[in-house]
């Protein structure tokens, strides 16, 4: 007896034309980008996404780290001279300059607010801000620009205790903000306090995993810990470039913290581990950067925190410029607020990061440069498939993949597009012969992958207007 199992399914792609312009796919499940690895992250969330940004014709895109805000946010307005109009006058301009610098995530280094748990007006004044990153009309995307947010010890209640409350930020920052969009991933335990997130630019796929501020290395390391949740993450994503945001990793002399170091000793046998980012650190001189080497991998450390400063850091954040074909990230810091940067060899230096880079199901035939293909590039739709599509050609916002039997075991369905981005990628155990997705794909022709242990069949899906 069959038993008719409906999946719903939302994903768009949308292009933004120019050099700049940035391909964005929503799907709600673990995604294994890329791999052959079929390990599940423990803990993880059920629902991962991935997205996905197109290179610019430099070859070059921006990663933005904002340090931490509490100044900005604190009640009352005007503590240590800060305000909440600096911190939206840095989001404004990562929104104006999205294009321009091809700024492809931004992430919150923590302590959004002051006071944790006190005035819950903090956190709405970080949402005013943060929000901004997801305006589709000022960002010209569908989801605006990927982002996370860190949480510090200010975020925390008690200040600075992991087994105490952090209510407001999983309120305004929590699975509920997130677990929507294409590019988060999913989380450890039962809030949003250690998370990741998933995004591609052209065949260049990050990982950037958020811990929480937590000082007790028993908590932290021990078995069944957010490090253990966050490795077994990092193995479920061997190809992925991994970034760890952690909100303090290093002290203003370049030591490791506790924290740091016993992230940089779990992770630095993973040659995909690249880059680490953290602030905390109040003094006025609260920037360092070290460079640390094993097995050949060296992975970069980085502390930039502006909140000693006047006006709780006068609106001073971190631009971060990959170029991959010259293994370089260019570092650079710079205020919106007075419109200055900063050129101190503390504040503005290089970093030779060799990033991994993938090759898609399609990149063998196709560029990134590439604006349409024929269709016969893809394979013909034959009665010998395990699984067909309809309607297809498709003029609706639904489509049905149906099998001809039931599939037992893990079954992962891929979507790319004629760049060969993959677009979707869902993993799930078993399947009785029917899907109902609904989708907003452009016109166009796509590819649709179906891998099972009955082997791997390939569609090809047509939408006309």
């Amino acid at each position: 007896m069959s038993h008719k199992f409906l999946l719903f399914y939302i994903f768009s792609s949308i292009s933004i034309p120019g050099i700049f312009g940035q391909s964005y796919a929503f799907n709600r499940t673990l995604d294994y980008l890329k791999s052959n690895d079929t390990n599940r992250s423990l803990s993880a969330s059920k629902t991962a996404i991935t997205t996905s940004a197109a290179i610019t014709s430099t070859g070059k895109f921006s990663i933005i780290l904002l340090p931490d805000t509490q100044y900005y946010t604190a009640e009352p307005q005007g503590t240590r001279g800060g305000s909440n109009a600096i911190f939206k006058r840095q989001v404004n301009w990562i929104v104006n300059n999205r294009a321009t610098k091809n700024i492809v995530y931004v992430g919150h280094l923590g302590d959004c607010a002051n006071n944790g748990d006190k005035y819950e007006v903090e956190w709405k004044r970080g949402d005013t801000a943060m929000k901004l990153l997801e305006n589709a009309n000022l960002t010209g995307l569908p989801e605006g620009i990927p982002y996370g947010v860190c949480v510090g010890n200010h975020d925390q209640s008690p200040n600075g205790d992991y087994s105490g409350t952090t209510t407001y930020y999983n309120k305004y920052f929590g699975t509920a903000r997130f677990s929507g969009r294409s590019y988060y991933g999913g989380h450890y335990s039962t809030n949003n306090d250690n998370f990741y997130d998933l995004f591609s630019v052209g065949n260049i796929d990050f990982l950037v995993l958020y811990f929480e501020f937590n000082t007790s290395t028993t908590n932290f390391t021990g078995a069944g810990g957010p490090l253990d949740w966050g490795e077994s993450v990092i193995k479920s994503y061997p190809k992925r470039n991994i970034i760890v945001i952690s909100h303090y990793v290093l002290s203003s002399s370049a030591s490791f913290t506790s924290q740091g170091l016993n992230i940089y000793k779990r992770f630095k046998i993973y040659p995909n581990f690249k880059l680490m980012f953290g602030g905390h650190v109040p003094d006025s001189a609260a920037e360092a950067m070290r460079a640390s080497t094993s097995n050949g991998n060296t992975v970069y450390t980085v502390l930039s925190n502006y909140q000693g400063r006047i006006k709780g850091g006068n609106g001073l954040l971190r631009i971060y410029e990959f170029d991959p074909a010259n293994n370089n990230v260019a570092v650079k810091t710079y205020s919106p607020y007075t419109g200055a940067y900063e050129t101190d060899a503390n504040s503005q230096f290089n970093m030779n990061v060799k990033l991994i880079t993938n090759t898609g199901a399609l990149s063998s035939n196709l560029t990134s440069n590439s604006e349409s293909i024929s269709v016969n590039k893809f394979p013909s739709n034959t009665s010998q498939s395990f699984f067909t599509i309809y309607p297809n050609p498709n003029s609706t916002r639904y489509i049905i993949l149906s099998s001809n039997e039931e599939i037992k075991g893990k079954v992962t369905i891929e979507i790319f597009n004629v760049t060969g981005n993959l677009l979707l990628q869902k993993t799930f155990q078993g399947i009785n012969k029917m899907f109902n997705l609904e989708h907003h794909l452009s016109p166009g022709s796509y590819l649709v992958v179906m891998k099972s242990e009955r082997g791997k069949d390939e569609r090809t899906l047509i939408v006309v207007k």
